[in-house]
């Protein structure tokens, strides 16, 4: 009796693939109704606003909205959401219109565009952050800590050399960049926008220098709130490969590591941490991110961004 029964789910289960693509495809939404929508968002825009498409076959409404601010992510995410006061889903009729918005999000309203729909969702306001590490790049200097167990690279005498732990300074900020000289053409620090974690996201781009050595990124006078907000991963391409050591991600405030993170070389994900920081709210402190690899660094694609908030 199970074995029939398999056989007709099976025997069954292309029509039935072929009628929910057919359903679908009545419902897609046709350019009248995308204009329907691409107007109602026009008309209610306002600054601070961002719109988003679901699913991706929304994004043909995209040539209606090309001025308007459009959001990089797919799915809802509160901690990149911060720019943003109000939010404008764009979405197929075919697609489900049952929503889970998270904690503080409030929706405002729903215009219903034959095959599509639009909805306003208030975001919740968190304010602008104190200091946003990515914004202030030119302010930060860069060294590459040569302490770890591979050969040293062949650098220019200085006195660097006299450190018990050379700090060499890469004193090159180029084109929104901070690069050493020798460097290898991936030994930088500048924004980038990568995939990571099946997500494209913005970032700075840090790969660990060769020889297990550490590449350091100083922020010397930082303005701190009550929360310091980190965020960091390596590229899906650098997952995939599974190549190289582990990556090791520090958080020094002052001469106090308040993170220290290792991610295995197939390790997915865009890690989140909130250091409390309140203790130095109101005060100015030194802020130094550390990264590096156990020797073996390849494609070791390290991504990070960080923000003090009040």
């Amino acid at each position: 009796m199970k074995r029939s029964r398999l056989w007709m789910a099976l025997l069954l289960a292309p029509p039935a693939s072929l009628a929910l693509q057919a359903w679908q495809a009545t419902r897609a939404p046709t350019p009248a109704d995308l204009q329907c929508a691409a107007t109602t968002i026009s008309e209610g825009w306002r600054e601070g606003d961002v719109v988003r498409f679901a699913p991706l076959w929304a994004h043909e409404g995209w040539p209606l909205l090309k001025d308007r601010a459009v959001q990089d992510l797919p799915a809802d995410d509160p901690d990149e959401a911060w720019r943003h006061r109000r939010l404008w889903v764009l979405e197929s009729d075919a697609w489900s219109d049952l929503h889970s918005w998270p904690e503080g999000w409030s929706e405002e309203r729903r215009v219903e565009c034959g095959g599509a729909r639009v909805i306003l969702v208030r975001l919740p306001d968190r304010g602008v952050p104190l200091y946003d590490f990515e914004d202030h790049l030119k302010d930060a200097r860069m060294f590459l800590v040569l302490d770890g167990p591979g050969e040293r690279p062949r650098l220019p005498p200085g006195p660097w050399k006299l450190q018990d732990v050379p700090h060499y300074p890469c004193n090159i900020f180029l084109a929104g960049r901070h690069r050493c000289v020798p460097h290898h053409a991936w030994q930088w620090v500048g924004p980038v926008s990568r995939d990571v974690d099946d997500v494209v996201r913005s970032g700075l781009w840090a790969h660990p220098p060769p020889g297990g050595h550490k590449l350091q990124l100083d922020y010397p006078d930082v303005p701190l709130g009550r929360t310091l907000a980190v965020e960091a991963g390596l590229t899906l391409a650098s997952t995939r490969s599974a190549l190289g050591t582990p990556v090791h991600f520090e958080v020094i405030l002052d001469d106090e590591k308040v993170l220290e993170r290792v991610v295995r070389p197939d390790e997915k994900g865009w890690f989140r941490w909130r250091i409390d920081t309140s203790e130095w709210a109101g005060k100015r402190r030194r802020v130094r991110f550390r990264v590096y690899a156990e020797d073996d660094n390849r494609m070791r694609q390290w991504m990070f961004s960080a923000r003090a908030w009040e």
